[in-house]
């Protein structure tokens, strides 16, 4: 396919950025929410990860090229880091301050709608399952593997969130990466926003602070968590349940179960890794992320599910926008990248 410029690879995703911001601010103001302070919490750790992620590209870059005998390596090298300035514009500011926007937005759920769909998601888990999902992972899994999903789903996951974004800027081709981009944001947007406020829902784990009804429900599912009290699934979910009661959005906070956004996230890894050598650690990483948002109250398995769906549709819309990409990691003139 012929070459497509920067500005028709961002513009997509800079325009879901911008509607995004809208309905934040629209929401945010109507729920009396200060979220003035997400911008600089974002942008600041991603200019971080964006460095380190050009660090590593050359270093890969130089050794690659050491072995294949290029001349010149490091004029390569220079001529090649203008191209991948214009494309970690989309991680290093786009991104950030788009799930600054979507934060505040998600933040705002609680005060404006509340949540009122956990009742429905509880027995309609239970039709499907026969009961509870989560007693049949605690059940499976065991104390000594639940803390190996807990490293997964909270540090594994969210180091992959930043690096999979930076990675992506850097290594695939522009139709590849603009694909990218524009799917995961309208997935978050269309999911993580539009159905959030249409059929609210806290969560297992939080859905006994608004329906005192499921209390008894899962007081044996949060009784399992309290286990672990120093663990950083306890302690997030600690903030975020004292986060409610506040009138500021914080960076990673608010609630919301329909649908889960790290299912639907690995999901566009997945299908972003068509293809190429990352397809089979993508299904693997979201077949983890499926079982662990269940495992830890966050979400109802319908979540996962709904999640999925919505990012395939997202994937197909940007698809269809950029046209087909063949490939997330082809060569780059000289050094192991990307090209168009």
């Amino acid at each position: 396919m012929e070459e497509i410029s920067i500005g028709r690879t961002i513009a997509p995703s800079v325009t879901v950025f911008g509607i995004t911001t809208a309905l934040a601010l629209v929401l945010t103001n109507a729920a009396d929410i200060d979220g003035s302070g997400l911008p600089a919490g974002y942008v600041i750790p991603a200019i971080g990860v964006s460095i380190f992620s050009i660090v590593i590209w050359m270093a890969l870059a130089l050794i690659t090229m050491a072995v294949g005998g290029v001349r010149s390596p490091g004029r390569v090298i220079v001529s090649q880091l203008s191209r991948h300035a214009e494309m970690l514009l989309l991680p290093t500011l786009i991104q950030p301050l788009f799930f600054a926007a979507f934060t505040a937005a998600k933040t705002s759920i609680a005060p404006l709608v509340s949540f009122t769909w956990d009742g429905f998601y509880t027995r309609f888990d239970a039709a499907i399952f026969g009961g509870d999902p989560w007693r049949l992972t605690h059940a499976a899994i065991g104390p000594i593997g639940s803390l190996g999903l807990e490293f997964f789903y909270t540090a594994v996951w969210g180091v992959s969130l930043v690096f999979v974004q930076a990675f992506m800027a850097i290594y695939a081709t522009r139709r590849a990466a603009g694909t990218f981009f524009l799917a995961l944001n309208l997935t978050w947007l269309v999911g993580g926003i539009l159905l959030a406020y249409v059929t609210p829902a806290a969560g297992p784990v939080f859905a006994h602070l608004f329906d005192p009804a499921l209390s008894g429900r899962f007081a044996e599912l949060r009784s399992a968590l309290a286990l672990y009290p120093e663990g950083p699934v306890f302690q997030t979910q600690d903030y975020l349940a004292d986060m409610l009661g506040k009138r500021i959005a914080e960076e990673g906070g608010g609630i919301s179960a329909m649908p889960s956004m790290h299912v639907a996230t690995a999901m566009i890894y997945v299908l972003a890794a068509r293809r190429t050598r990352w397809f089979w650690p993508a299904i693997v990483f979201t077949v983890l992320t499926c079982i662990g948002s269940v495992h830890f109250g966050y979400h109802y398995a319908v979540d996962g599910l709904v999640a999925i769906a919505i990012a395939g549709l997202c994937w197909r819309g940007a698809e269809m926008w950029f046209g087909r990409s063949k490939s997330v990691d082809a060569p780059e003139p000289g050094i192991a990248g990307r090209a168009t």
